[in-house]
Order: C-alpha cells, then sequence, then structure tokens
C-alpha cells in the first residue's frame, strides 16, 4: 500500500514497458562492454563467447583524480581492472637487495 501524504503527482510505467526498457538498456550496455573489450590488446586470445561473458561481469567503478584505486600487496590484488575512460599512473616498488 503506498499512501499519499501530500498531494503528489506520480509517474506510472507498465511492468512490461518497464522491463522492455530494461532489457534494451542491458542489451546495449553489453554490445558497448563487447566492443571495447574487442580493443584491448590484452584480451585479443579471447573467443567471441569468452568476451560476451567478460562483458557481462564487469562492473563499473569511477575513481576521482588522486584516488587510490589498489596499492600493491593489499588486499583486492585478485580484481583485474580496465580503464574504460581516464588516465592512471601504474607504478611498483623496487625491493632494495
Amino acid at each position: 500500500t503506498v499512501t499519499a501524504t501530500s498531494d503528489c503527482r506520480c509517474w506510472a510505467l507498465d511492468r512490461d514497458t518497464f522491463r522492455r526498457i530494461l532489457m534494451q538498456s542491458s542489451f546495449k550496455k553489453q554490445q558497448m562492454h563487447e566492443g571495447f573489450l574487442e580493443k584491448v590488446s590484452i584480451l585479443n586470445e579471447l573467443t567471441k563467447y569468452e568476451r560476451f561473458r567478460l562483458a557481462e561481469s564487469l562492473q563499473s567503478a569511477t575513481y576521482n583524480d588522486g584516488d587510490v584505486i589498489i596499492k600493491e600487496h593489499d588486499e583486492g590484488g585478485d580484481i583485474f581492472y580496465i580503464i574504460e575512460e581516464g588516465s592512471v599512473i601504474c607504478t611498483k616498488r623496487q625491493l632494495n637487495c
């Protein structure tokens, strides 16, 4: 039950239209991700199906200038990052021998 607690105006969208819009949006995003992955040289050896599966698993994250995305030897080192937009600096500490 939804009850107005003041005068209000609502937008209504039927279930089928909502689902169709979400499906179209998901399909376009999937195609965009697949197209992007085709341009990543390290992934050239993947089959179309493997790229499809990878594309559907991608999760977008946004970082601001100066944010540390991952630090060497920190937890989370098992995540594979692909830079979709913007630029980053990658550094590696050298151990003193």
